[in-house]
């Protein structure tokens, strides 16, 4: 038997940790001595590092003890699982070093090959282990598991529209390494919000210009483009965006409801001028 003390000396996992996991049922002491004090034995220490597992992932602690009481949970299974994900763990990491020695090594071959299943799967698994805990209860109730979402989300990329707007990634960031960089980063939430800020209002000032009859293809809408593009490279990290904004007026030639957004927002006749902005800026 092993008490708080010595568990958390072995296991890095804080006193005051294993005292929750006590309080709400994840993990409850084996038994306690005659002063009190809550004491472990190995099977309860097998199922803390079982715990230990599943938050490495990022699982809420409700999902892991709902997992760990399951009559349909399978140790092995788990197991199989986790390691799974270590490994996708490791690839990424892996990938990401002989990137940076490729870099270094002055050999950057721009590589423009679409992600492999592994590479998808880590992409998932990396915005899961993101994920603040308000978020995941949100996909929890709406997926029934955070597994549940992964698996939805692997199917998404797999389907052709979703393929093809990787290869698009891959090309605007320049190579798969940076575009999976960039997509295993963990962006910060007020950092997003700013940078959302700053395109919005080069959407505003195009308005301004539009509504003061200034032609897309005169001197200061296609300024005006200049200034979107270099906000565009500042906040995506990408390689170019003319491609990217090209993709964008693209969608609203297509009309349907982007058209409709644009214009409720902005005013009639917005989104004509702005495809033919971008159509002058892109040529």
């Amino acid at each position: 038997m092993k008490t708080v003390k010595e568990v958390s000396e072995l296991t890095g996992v804080s006193p005051r940790a294993l005292h929750w996991y006590d309080r709400i049922g994840l993990l409850k002491p084996t038994a306690h001595s005659e002063a009190g004090y809550r004491l472990y034995d190995d099977e309860a220490l097998e199922k803390l590092r079982q715990i230990l597992y599943f938050r490495e992932f990022g699982m809420p602690l409700g999902e892991i003890r709902a997992v760990l009481e399951s009559p349909e949970y399978d140790r092995k299974a788990a197991l199989r699982q986790q390691k799974r994900l270590l490994e996708l763990k490791k690839m990424r990491l892996e990938r990401l070093i002989t990137s940076i020695d490729v870099i270094l090594a002055g050999d950057d071959k721009l590589d423009f090959t679409v992600f492999d299943q592994s590479e998808i799967e880590g992409i998932l698994q990396n915005m899961i282990s993101e994920l603040d805990d308000q978020q995941r209860d949100r996909l929890t109730n709406r997926y029934g598991s955070l597994e549940a979402f992964r698996e939805m989300g692997i199917r998404n990329f797999e389907k052709p529209e979703s393929r093809r707007f990787l290869q698009k990634l891959v090309e605007w960031y320049g190579s798969k390494e940076r575009a999976l960089a960039r997509m295993y980063e963990a962006p910060d939430p007020n950092v997003l919000m700013e940078n959302a800020q700053r395109i919005l209002n080069m959407y505003e000032k195009l308005n301004r210009l539009r509504l003061q009859n200034c032609p897309p293809g005169g001197g200061p809408a296609q300024q005006a483009m200049k200034e979107l593009e270099a906000v565009l490279l500042d906040t995506s990290g990408m390689e170019q965006v003319k491609p990217l904004l090209l993709e964008e007026a693209d969608g609203l030639l297509a009309g349907g409801g982007a058209v409709q957004r644009m214009d409720e927002k902005y005013g009639q006749g917005w989104s004509e001028f702005y495809v033919q902005a971008v159509m002058a800026y892109c040529k």
